[in-house]
């Protein structure tokens, strides 16, 4: 019995979004550069044309077999 279970996925289906951000490639032995990612993308939220409110998401695409992968916030 775990002492905070993790709520099982879900698949919310709606509009497709657009995403702008700073986008970087990692490594899956070393992802350390996400927080300065962040802080390089952070002053651009609230000021991007067409933003819609003041939401931000973290973006992993592109995964290969050796586990590395694009990151966009």
């Amino acid at each position: 019995h775990a002492k905070n279970p993790i709520a099982p996925p879900r698949i919310v289906e709606g509009e497709p979004l657009l995403i702008f951000g700073v986008s970087e490639r990692y490594s899956c032995h070393d992802k350390s550069g996400i927080p300065a990612q962040w802080a390089r993308m952070v002053p651009h939220i609230g000021t991007i044309r067409e933003q819609k409110g003041a939401v931000a998401y973290g973006v992993v695409y592109n995964s290969d077999e050796e586990g590395n992968f694009e990151y966009l916030c």
